[in-house]
This record gives C-alpha cells, sequence and structure tokens, in this order.
C-alpha cells in the first residue's frame, strides 16, 4: 500500500500567534498538501500555504517535524512540517479548502486543533521557538 506524503507549515506572526485553517470536513489543521513533481518538501509547504491562506512564508527554524497516521481509508500518510513566519497581512483564503483562519496564541491554538498529533508538532514548534528567542536574547548581554 502506498504512503501518503504531505509537506506543510506551523505558521507564527510576529506577535507570537499560531495560524490554524479549519478545512471543509471540519477538522482544523496547519496549511500542507502533496508535492508537485520537482519541489523540495519546503518548496511544497510554501506553495501551500499560499495556496490556502494567500499568505508568504518564510522559514524559521533548520528542523523539521515529521508525523505519521493512518488515514480512515487505512492508507498511511507521513506529513513534514516547517516553523515559519507570516507578516500581518490577512489570509486570503481558499474557499474550496479552507472555512476559516484564525490567529491564536499557543494554548488556544493547542486547544483547538484536531489531531492529536498536530497538538505535538505544535508543542515542539513553540518549545523550539522559545528556545530560539531565549537564545537570541541572551546575545550581547
Amino acid at each position: 500500500m502506498t504512503k501518503d506524503y504531505s509537506c506543510g507549515f506551523v505558521p507564527v506572526d510576529d506577535e507570537g500567534r499560531y495560524l490554524i485553517l479549519q478545512h471543509r470536513a471540519g477538522h482544523w489543521d496547519f496549511p500542507k498538501g502533496h508535492r508537485e513533481p520537482g519541489e523540495t518538501d519546503e518548496e511544497t509547504a510554501q506553495r501551500e500555504v499560499a495556496e490556502e491562506t494567500g499568505l508568504a512564508i518564510e522559514r524559521l527554524l533548520p528542523q523539521e517535524w515529521r508525523i505519521t497516521y493512518v488515514l480512515p481509508q487505512g492508507r498511511p500518510k507521513e506529513v513534514v512540517f516547517f516553523a515559519g513566519r507570516i507578516g500581518r497581512q490577512e489570509p486570503k483564503l481558499q474557499k474550496s479548502e479552507v472555512l476559516r483562519a484564525l490567529r491564536l496564541p499557543f494554548r488556544e491554538a493547542l486547544e483547538r486543533l484536531t489531531y492529536p498529533e498536530n497538538r505535538k508538532v505544535l508543542q515542539a514548534v513553540h518549545e523550539a521557538l522559545q528556545s530560539l528567542h531565549e537564545t537570541q536574547g541572551g546575545r550581547g548581554s
């Protein structure tokens, strides 16, 4: 059985709020989607953010996070996520796939996400960003 593979971003704005999307199926998730021929994982993730939200995104951290789970049809799925910064611009949603977008503080985003795998990714990204800010804040002191 072929594994399904997607790439996405955990978007965070300059105020530390995370952008999450409510998809037409009802679940809350991050922007993500399938690779097109010739794309890298990061290019795919950037394209998916642009398609689903109309926003440009800039990768913030060198690491990536991978989750695996089984789709309702029984097919395994792997998703690779990157952490990325979005600006203050309001999203222009891809109405065919996305119902709503919210920018939420960490705890609220964690509670809103539908799937436990995504909550683990958000937790890991948040901790990595906190560590980065502490390291940057400590420079020059």
